[in-house]
């Protein structure tokens, strides 16, 4: 009876199957994340954030990418899912593709096996650190484990002042040579190209200096110009977007980290968060007063609106690295938007 019922579930899937298409084209522009420098963004459809991709269990996602880059390779890679028999449509530069080349296209074809939260980047270069990335939400048409009342999706990014210009075969770890180096000073107490070229070790530093105290006087005047800001949806954290809650509603939130090299932090005053998924798979549900986010990774909290309406809230996030060295208000370096009634 068992296996009855599982066909049979298979069969209902199968018969709400669906072709899922987006249409992304991938190019460039100047924009001013933090209303200062302005800088290139790689981004979809000449928007920042990129499109939330979404499909049910069993669909097809039909990625059809167009490269209107003028001298690079591109792709989109779908973070999470497991392209088991469709490997050629992962998206991995240099590793199950050569990429899309410029003023070319194609159509990713992958079929829907999972469930949960995962997350869509570039591939190819800088691409995915100068803003190509992007949420992907996979539902199950016959019913998630846990209800909730409304989906809500949050992305959270590290947007340097600076774009980024690694090249494929660069061993730079993360941010880039060019804005990497431009985070951390040459001031600072070690070697910064031994760093980027993925060899620093202790004998770049003198014993008593370590890397997060090194940190000149002028950087202290305007880190702005070296370090990272947060970014919540596509927009700087400053303006963080407004939570909208009714009394006791449940609300499933989906906090992606889709950044490059730091961490995020989140939680909301006078609620609980209680776990239910993590990198796509569900949990037995574990309360929590907050959630890190390390780079990559997603988790789903539910969250119970309080009963009255009398008083509104905030939601905190705060951005994070072992990286970069300890500034105040700057790393860690903290943000609030509010949750309202």
């Amino acid at each position: 009876m068992l296996y009855v019922a599982t066909l049979l579930q298979w069969l209902a899937v199968a018969a709400a199957a669906a072709r899922v298409e987006y249409d992304l084209e991938i190019t460039t522009t100047m924009t001013s994340m933090d209303g200062v420098h302005e800088r290139m963004a790689v981004v979809v459809n000449g928007k920042i954030p990129m499109p939330l991709i979404k499909a049910e269990l069993g669909d097809v996602l039909a990625l059809r990418i167009r490269n209107r880059l003028e001298d690079e390779a591109t792709g989109l890679h779908s973070h999470g899912l497991f392209n088991n028999g469709t490997n050629y449509y992962d998206g991995a530069g240099m590793v199950t593709e050569c990429g899309i080349a410029p003023g070319s296209e194609m159509t990713y074809e992958i079929p829907i096996t999972q469930t949960g939260t995962y997350w869509v980047h570039g591939h190819h270069n800088s691409q995915y650190v100068n803003g190509l990335r992007g949420p992907l939400i996979i539902t199950d048409p016959g019913g998630e484990p846990y209800t909730y009342d409304e989906d809500m999706v949050l992305t959270f990014e590290d947007w340097f002042p600076n774009a980024s210009n690694m090249t494929m075969g660069s061993k730079a770890p993360m941010a880039t040579k060019s804005a990497h180096q431009d985070q951390v000073s040459s001031s600072s107490c070690y070697d910064t190209s031994s760093m980027m070229d993925g060899e620093a070790s202790s004998r770049d530093m003198p014993t008593s200096c370590h890397a997060k105290s090194c940190v000149s006087t002028s950087e202290h005047k305007d880190p702005d110009k070296k370090y990272p800001i947060g970014v919540i949806n596509g927009r700087n954290g400053k303006e963080s977007p407004t939570l909208h809650f009714e009394p006791n509603k449940t609300y499933r939130l989906r906090l992606l980290n889709i950044g490059s090299s730091f961490m995020f932090r989140f939680g909301i005053e006078g609620h609980d968060l209680h776990v239910i998924e993590v990198d796509g798979v569900a949990t037995e549900k574990q309360k929590v007063n907050s959630v890190l986010l390390g780079v990559a990774q997603r988790v789903s909290v539910l969250v119970t609106a309080q009963p009255e309406s009398a008083s509104n809230y905030r939601y905190h996030f705060d951005i994070l690295s072992d990286i970069f060295p300890d500034l105040p208000n700057y790393n860690p370096r903290s943000y609030s938007g509010p949750v309202v009634y």
